[in-house]
C-alpha cells in the first residue's frame, strides 16, 4: 500500500503509512451473554483482549473513539479505531 499525508501533515511533509485492518473474530461475545438479567434484553460487549468495548464517544471522518474496560481491573480507557 502506499503512504498517506493529509492536512498539516502534508504540509509538513509527514507521510503516514497505512495499516492494514485486522479482521474481528467471528465469535466475540461476552462470557456472561446467555444468562438473563431480571428479564432485561442486553446486546452482548466486543471484547478486545482484557478489554470490553461499551459505547462510542466520538466519531470522526478518519477514526472513531470507543470507551473501554479492563475486564479485571475495571480501569476505564480509550480506544481509537482508525480507518473503520
Amino acid at each position: 500500500m502506499a503512504a498517506v499525508s493529509s492536512g498539516a501533515a502534508a504540509a509538513a511533509g509527514i507521510q503516514h503509512a497505512n495499516l492494514e485492518r485486522a479482521q474481528p473474530a467471528a465469535s466475540i461475545r461476552h462470557p456472561n451473554a446467555n444468562r438473563a438479567a431480571a428479564g432485561v434484553s442486553r446486546t452482548p460487549l466486543a471484547r478486545v483482549g482484557y478489554y470490553e468495548i461499551e459505547r462510542t464517544i466520538g466519531k470522526g471522518n478518519f477514526a472513531v473513539v470507543k470507551l473501554a474496560t479492563h475486564m479485571i481491573t475495571k480501569a476505564k480507557t480509550l480506544f481509537h479505531v482508525i480507518g473503520y
